[in-house]
């Protein structure tokens, strides 16, 4: 075959994700109560920064991961693991004397039950994990991953205030997720900051708002009309949206029989925006997104 006729493919998109990267241990049991009940515990990768790239990964996009992980057995285990999915670890913080991060959950049919998140490898490490775009040897690396960064909702809000220069010196996007209702306010230091999307469930937006939404939509525009550029709320099998200050597009999901719920709203943003980085209108993204955080919450989709 002459080269007239090869057909090359497209360079994968890249993009740089920062946040928790740790273990999830998720207990699921199908009966309602409060006394020990016969159920599953399962210990998987997790993490939202971890869990976004796990997910870009597969629609694919390159995805490098910004986190810390201890030394300790947990760690190594961890990293192989990263690894073997193919996701770049080589910009991870190895911080020692503190075990590496954990997330712990029960789950029954209704969906969360309750959930402790152990973050203090994260907290420790703090703007550190930023060092990789300050020093001139990883700054080139950086501007060749940073085309879009996404945020883990669970980083400290002096955290997020630094980033601000990162994106200035870098032209980059953020994809900010939301981690959890507890969490919501610290998402608003990106309110009007521009080339952002903000991703979160309608419990996060009304914890965020201060007060009560309708539906998907309507928090949506009320979150544009807080300051936010771009906004999309997604509410379990009900319609998600996704709003600018000019635009509001809704998509209900296909029905299914939701087996797990931590991990589905960070399957919808990474499969949001992977179709967008891979040029899908505004439209098909949002359909993707939702068909794809349906099969995750059925247990249809593994990475």
């Amino acid at each position: 075959m002459n080269s007239a006729n090869k057909q090359l493919k497209s360079p994968r998109s890249r993009a740089v994700c920062i946040g928790s990267v740790h273990w999830d241990w998720i207990g699921t049991t199908t009966i309602e109560s409060c006394e020990d009940v016969p159920g599953i515990i399962e210990r998987r990768p997790g993490g939202v920064a971890f869990n976004v790239a796990a997910g870009l990964n597969y629609n694919g996009v390159d995805a490098a991961l910004l986190g810390a992980v201890g030394n300790d057995r947990e760690g190594e285990e961890l990293v192989r693991a990263l690894n073997h999915m193919g996701l770049c670890t080589k910009f991870l913080l190895r911080i020692p004397n503190l075990p590496t991060d954990r997330y712990l959950a029960i789950e029954n049919r209704r969906g969360l039950v309750a959930a402790v998140a152990d973050t203090r490898m994260l907290e420790r490490a703090g703007i550190k994990i930023l060092d990789f775009f300050r020093s001139a040897d990883s700054l080139s690396t950086a501007r060749t991953w940073a085309h879009t960064i996404v945020i883990d909702g669970n980083l400290t809000s002096i955290f997020l205030e630094a980033l601000h220069d990162i994106q200035k010196s870098l032209g980059s996007k953020f994809a900010v997720v939301c981690a959890s209702p507890g969490k919501a306010s610290r998402i608003s230091n990106f309110a009007r900051v521009p080339n952002t999307t903000i991703y979160m469930n309608l419990f996060e937006a009304k914890r965020l708002l201060g007060r009560d939404c309708r539906n998907a939509c309507d928090a949506a525009e009320l979150l544009c009309n807080f300051g936010f550029e771009r906004v999309a709320v997604t509410n379990g099998p009900s319609p998600a949206a996704v709003a600018t200050f000019g635009e509001l597009i809704e998509c209900r999901p296909p029905k299914v029989d939701a087996v797990r719920a931590t991990g589905s709203g960070d399957a919808f943003a990474a499969a949001h925006i992977a179709s967008e980085l891979n040029g899908d209108s505004a439209e098909q993204s949002l359909k993707n997104a939702v068909l794809l955080a349906s099969l995750f919450a059925a247990g249809e989709l593994e990475y």
